[in-house]
């Protein structure tokens, strides 16, 4: 039990913070940290050169130790993003996504921007507080970003080199200090339901960030070692979970090596289906400008973009890739023919032998449990007692328990048939999806066969019913034609 415990509280303790998709992991001092996913969807109108990125994340810790840092290749329109955009992509694209990203800071007092650092523009959304920042020298914006609470590692000021170079923009994103305790915030951040930032710029070239990513590959820091008693547990579970945060309390700190890969996966919404090398297309297909103004809306219950055309295509595209790779930035370009793609399982010759061998070994299973069962039993029953019986009034009760027992049969298989066109349907449904395909097929091969089995039953008690009705009007036929012995000896 104490194991269990101290094993849950260590994995706890060990994640104060986690890194953010399109922004590097920032640990601040004594924490670790690390970066298992990216996540992000972008809409982009070729025609005014457009592009929408959408961006979420999952963030465990407290909510005072995240900060956010996002390059665009031009000034970007900073505005609150809906949660309903991931969640209808998924929806839409059969996956179900649970990432853990997000990224640390440390607290300390604003600072100037300085000559080489502008900060653009200053805003509050929801709970963040946003800066749009550009700068002339990668140093001083490493430097403001230390003073002002994102704590970054100066040994990767060179990332910001190409961004300044081609003179890109900087949104950089923290809670709020008087909302960073708050318990909805954090359970929020928690669970994956965070505000979304979205992002509006002009960019030639569709882009997804990702060079500045790099960082959450970096040396792996140290693990926090000022844990507290808890007091919120009771009892005796109380006792041992105290007893395991001292005992961590006590650890020296040693270095932990983070995973060297991350997950991403990109939804890209534009006038072609899109690819990058090495990135698997899981999902292509056509969607029309009123539905992709359908699957979110703003602040105001408007569309979350505008779509000027009438077809786009919506692609999904998902690597998993070393942080050590992370030396650029991510250009989707278009395909050479757009086509349709529908990841997940596809319906093969092995699932049909499989839905068809289910289905025989079910209605073998079925056959012997409908004899063996008790309207199986009783119908054979009331049959055998009707063959053996002469008496008139006798067979015509056991008929009629025999109908009762046919009708019963016959719901059973109306039911049993229902079940199985929605255990097709959902079958069929998920062929191409991400769902455990398998399930379904045993699924579906036990609902044919219960709804066979009882419509065999159904038939074979219609066929005896009929039977013993012939039987019945011939004996009762044969009863009326017998001619009566009228002869009587005379005494």
């Amino acid at each position: 039990m104490k194991k269990l415990i101290f094993s849950l509280l260590a994995f706890c303790l060990l994640l104060p913070g986690l890194a953010l998709a399109d922004g590097g992991l920032i640990p601040p001092d004594d924490y670790y940290i690390w970066e298992t996913g990216q996540r992000g969807a972008i809409f982009y109108e070729s025609d005014t050169t457009t592009e929408t990125l959408v961006l979420s994340m999952n963030f465990q810790g407290n909510a005072k130790d995240f900060a956010w840092i996002i390059p665009t290749p031009n000034k970007p329109e900073v505005t609150k993003g809906n949660q309903e955009l991931f969640t209808a992509l998924e929806e839409k694209t059969g996956d179900y996504y649970y990432n853990d990203i997000g990224l640390g800071m440390a607290e300390t007092a604003a600072a100037p921007a300085g000559d080489k650092v502008t900060v653009i523009e200053e805003k509050t959304i929801d709970y963040y507080d946003v800066a749009v920042l550009s700068a002339t020298d990668p140093d001083a914006l490493t430097k403001w970003l230390n003073n002002n609470g994102f704590k970054y590692p100066e040994k990767y000021s060179y990332i910001f080199n190409d961004y300044i170079n081609n003179g890109w923009y900087f949104v950089a994103a923290k809670i709020q200090p008087k909302l960073a305790e708050d318990t909805n915030i954090q359970d929020e951040l928690n669970y994956g339901t965070a505000t979304p930032l979205q992002l509006t710029f002009q960019a030639k070239n569709i882009v997804f960030p990702l060079q500045i990513s790099k960082i959450s590959g970096g040396d792996a820091p140290t693990i926090m070692t000022d844990a507290q008693p808890i007091e919120a547990i009771e009892g005796e579970v109380a006792t041992v979970a105290n007893d395991v945060a001292e005992d961590i309390a006590l650890m020296p700190p040693y270095p932990y090596e983070p995973p060297a890969y991350v997950d991403i996966t990109l939804y890209i919404i534009a006038g072609h289906q899109q690819e990058v090398a090495g990135w698997t297309t899981e999902y292509a297909d056509k969607i029309d400008g009123k539905e992709v103004q359908d699957l979110a809306v703003d602040t105001n219950g408007d569309p979350w973009v505008t779509a000027e055309q009438s077809n786009y295509y919506l692609t999904k595209l998902y690597t998993y890739m070393a942080y050590a790779d992370m030396d650029n930035d991510i250009f989707p370009k278009d395909t050479e023919k757009d086509a349709t793609v529908k990841g997940g399982y596809e319906w093969s010759g092995e699932d049909t032998t499989q839905l068809v061998m289910y289905t025989l070994v079910f209605i073998a299973i079925g056959i012997v449990i409908g004899i063996m069962s008790p309207f199986g039993l009783l119908f054979i029953i009331y049959t055998s007692i009707f063959f053996l019986t002469k008496n008139v009034k006798a067979r015509i009760v056991f008929i009629v328990l025999q109908i009762i027992d046919t009708i019963v049969t016959f719901a059973f298989m109306a039911l049993a048939t229902v079940i199985t066109v929605f255990a097709w349907i959902q079958m069929f449904d998920n062929v191409g999806s991400y769902y455990y395909l398998q399930d379904d097929i045993i699924a579906s091969a036990a609902a044919l066969a219960a709804a066979k089995v009882l419509g065999l039953l159904f038939i074979g008690k219609l066929i005896i019913l009929c039977v013993e009705r012939k039987k019945f009007k011939r004996d009762k036929g044969e009863t009326k034609a017998k001619p009566k012995d009228k002869s009587k000896k005379k005494k």
